[in-house]
């Protein structure tokens, strides 16, 4: 019998695994929530728990934890370190919005 979700399905955390961010249709959410759902997307590919990846950025597990709530928002140079942490490359770009 299939569970009924109680969330509704543009609210639940996406259940894909990290290989194309850009199919994550994220260009349509706030920032934060977009690079809040990558870093747990990207820590779950790795399949690291976030106890796991404080360990190896060397960091409190809170932090790990705030930043995957939207409590915090971490710099690029934090983005970087998560990435290499879970053997992933920060790439940056811009774009032209559209008209």
């Amino acid at each position: 019998m299939k569970k009924k979700h109680s969330i509704p399905r543009s609210l639940r955390k996406p259940t894909t695994a990290y290989k194309h961010p850009q199919r994550l249709r994220l260009e349509r959410m706030d920032p934060g929530d977009a690079i809040m759902r990558l870093l747990q997307a990207m820590q779950n590919a790795a399949g690291l728990k976030q106890q796991q990846l404080s360990k190896r950025l060397r960091v409190h597990p809170i932090l790990i934890s705030q930043y995957h709530n939207g409590l915090k928002e971490p710099r690029i140079s934090s983005l970087a370190r998560i990435a290499a942490a879970c053997g992933q490359e920060l790439v940056l770009s811009f774009r032209p919005l559209p008209a």
